[in-house]
């Protein structure tokens, strides 16, 4: 006889985080990688976990997979693109412009009993395997 299995939580919400987009006003595009150019096409700029000190780490495991900031380390960020571009005298820097976008993002969440171990008694370990809750002798087994 199989029992129901176990909701531990669910649940829904909206974060708002940051992107930062570059463009350029230059005649010409401005190469910065192999990967990344910027010309009159706002495009996102690629950062990952941290830039120059900034860390752009969210409390979203969601906003972290997307690559998406808080508003303090979008605006650092930002500052800092542009002021290193001034520095390292890349042509046509004085033309790149920056902007930061506001994503929303909208989750939502359920939770449910996949298996159940077997019991462990001392220190000996599970083995591993999961099923589904069964009961035994007529009481649950958990």
């Amino acid at each position: 006889m199989m029992t129901g299995t176990k909701c531990y939580g669910s649940g829904s919400g909206m974060q708002r985080h940051y992107i930062v987009e570059v463009r350029s006003t230059f005649t010409q595009p401005t190469v910065i990688s192999k990967d990344f150019v910027i010309d009159a096409e706002w495009r996102r700029l690629p950062v990952f976990q941290s830039i120059g000190g900034v860390r752009t780490r969210n409390w979203s495991c969601i906003a972290d997979d997307l690559r998406l900031m808080n508003l303090s380390a979008a605006q650092a960020i930002a500052y800092m693109f542009l002021a290193n571009l001034h520095a390292d005298m890349i042509v046509g820097a004085m033309c790149i412009q920056a902007r930061i976008v506001e994503i929303e993002l909208t989750y939502s969440y359920s939770t449910k009993e996949s298996g159940v171990g077997s019991i462990i008694n001392c220190p000996i370990a599970a083995s591993g395997q999961f099923t589904a809750r069964e009961t035994i002798s007529g009481k649950e087994s958990a």
